[in-house]
């Protein structure tokens, strides 16, 4: 027998150990959120870092791809994100839109090009 007990009991004490920290942050998040000016400078420049370490990764992963991704031609990487980017503004700034349009486009260019 473990510390924490067996079956369900186990399961019902890991769950609440770890969801019981997450919850108090999240509620002291929520406390401290409704009173933040969402046209604030500091949220503007939080956003703008955010979307820099976005736009950084994703050049990353198309310049220098790793796994399965690198056996693709660096020419069809960039299509694929010109046409993720293209259905993201058509669609109104759909985020889910313009992944699933990417990854459509890079499967789809990898079975007719090889």
């Amino acid at each position: 027998m473990s510390p924490i007990g067996d079956g369900f009991a186990a399961v019902v004490a890991i769950l609440a150990a770890c969801a019981l920290p997450t919850q108090v942050w999240r509620w002291i998040g929520v406390a401290v959120g409704q009173r933040i000016d969402a046209d604030s400078e500091v949220l503007h420049w939080v956003r703008a870092v955010a979307t820099a370490i976005i736009a950084a990764f994703v050049a990353k992963v198309l310049v220098f791809p790793t796994a399965s991704l690198a056996e693709t031609s660096i020419w069809l990487r960039f299509a694929a994100t010109a046409f993720a980017v293209l259905v993201y503004i058509v669609t109104g700034r759909t985020v889910v839109a313009g992944v699933i349009a990417g990854v459509v486009a890079l499967l789809a260019g990898q079975l007719i090009f090889t």
